[in-house]
């Protein structure tokens, strides 16, 4: 793979992150909150490629960077963080390259309380094929672009109408297989709320979505939807809850329109300073582009069931509850996941569930132990097939002086299912040397 070939992969992340930087540098003078950190990691896999035979070891070497960029001041609000590494397969079972992740958020104040530009950049890679293991091979890198304004107008004392305008382009890399660049898309969505204040906490408000979506490859994909919903929402301190009710329509360029009903629920129960309940359920169409932008807004860290790439409308029933009980000592943390996957046309059906058991002890600011226990389990009821993998997980984190870290770490996955070649294990030892925070912190 040719260094040219390397750095226009990397082109969106370097090119948004100066274009929001410059942005910055130019609006205000107000000094910038930067942060970085480099790390080196040696990881030996005893069956790299995750198949049933033919197993082969390989020991990958990564170098990595990663940074950081804040400012929050009444004209200007960003926060931007990225990982990019370089990973080099000894044994050659995968191809050398970079990676890169990228969550770029900033907020341009025009006029205060009424007038905002917003600009939003995510890289990151997904799944390409989820009948096979996630390797190298099998994931893409996605990139979502979105930027327009915000404008607020208050018609009375406890009421306001916030307009939504967003155009966001969608990039899907082609490098594993030809047609999924079919999956870029240009998007236009306008947002309309009226909000009424019921008190200082708790805000209720009727809200119609208009989305125009024009697939770049295939114009037959193309569709309007049209959502409509109320919702309800209200802040405690550190307690949030938000429920969405309403419905969805899409008109597509062929084929009959949809309908589908639309509700989302956020919850977030903070009952101590380091302990916390938090709830995310949602019913309604989605797809994958979607399903990207939803889940970088919500900043979701780890996701049980791995997003797949797909260019069809499906509707998506999904419930995700996390309880984390923390001290200064020991935390604690259940994660749970359901999902059922329904799509119109195409026979990817897929219903998916998921638990994790977190343990962490810090023993002292220099020292800490983490371990987890996860099952995640896939049922493809077109297909029938079913696979369950179980990952156990154990990592020590030893600082060695004010600046320096390392993480050792042994891991074990053990897939089952009901296609013998869908069936594999695999032992994993991973060493992490790093200056400052672990750079895999900031994606």
């Amino acid at each position: 793979m040719s260094n040219i070939t390397l750095c226009y992969r990397m082109m969106p992340i370097i090119k948004n992150v100066l274009l929001i930087y410059i942005m910055i540098a130019y609006q205000t003078c107000n000094a910038v909150t930067a942060e970085y950190s480099t790390g080196v990691e040696l990881e030996y896999s005893d069956n790299s490629l995750l198949t049933n035979d033919n197993e082969l070891d390989d020991v990958r070497q990564v170098i990595m960077l990663g940074f950081s960029l804040e400012e929050k001041s009444s004209y200007i609000d960003t926060e931007i963080s990225s990982l990019i590494e370089y990973d080099d397969y000894r044994n050659d079972t995968f191809d050398d390259e970079f990676l890169g992740y990228l969550n770029a958020e900033s907020t341009f104040t025009i006029r205060p309380s009424s007038f905002y530009w917003v600009i939003e950049d995510y890289y990151s890679q997904v799944q390409r094929d989820s009948l096979l293991p996630t390797t190298p091979d099998n994931r893409i890198n996605t990139n979502v672009f979105s930027t327009g304004p915000n404008f607020k107008f208050n018609v009375g004392p406890a009421n306001y109408i916030d307009t939504e305008i967003r155009y966001a382009d969608y990039k899907f890399d082609d490098r594993n297989a030809a047609d999924t660049a079919d999956n870029d898309s240009d998007r236009t969505s306008v947002l309309f709320s009226w909000v009424y204040g019921l008190n200082s906490t708790t805000d209720i408000s009727l809200n119609s979505e208009y989305q125009d979506v024009d697939f770049k490859e295939f114009t037959d994909s193309d569709f309007i939807r049209n959502d409509l919903y109320i919702r309800y929402k209200k802040t405690l301190g550190r307690s949030y809850y938000q429920i969405d009710l309403g419905g969805s329509n899409f008109k597509k360029e062929v084929g009959e329109s949809l309908d589908g009903f639309l509700g989302r629920i956020v919850l977030r129960n903070q009952f101590r300073q380091q302990s916390y309940f938090q709830l995310d359920a949602s019913s309604q169409y989605t797809d994958t582009s979607q399903d990207l932008i939803n889940q970088a807004q919500q900043n979701q860290q780890l996701e049980l069931v791995e997003n797949r790439l797909s260019g069809e409308l499906f509707y998506d029933v999904r419930i995700e509850p996390v309880y984390h009980l923390g001290t200064s000592v020991n935390s604690y943390e259940i994660q749970g996941l359901y999902r059922e996957e329904d799509y119109d046309v195409i026979l990817q059906d897929r219903r998916s569930k998921g638990l994790r058991l977190n343990y962490g002890y810090t023993h002292s600011a220099d020292f800490s132990l983490n371990s987890y226990l996860q099952y995640r389990e896939y049922n493809y009821t077109d297909i029938l097939q079913i696979d369950k993998e179980t990952v156990f997980s154990i990592s020590s984190n030893k600082r060695i002086s004010r600046d320096f870290s390392f993480i050792l770490e042994y891991s074990y996955v053990e897939q089952d299912s009901n296609v013998e070649t869908a069936k594999y294990d695999n032992n994993r030892i991973l060493f992490s040397f790093f200056y400052g925070r672990s750079p895999r912190s900031y994606r």
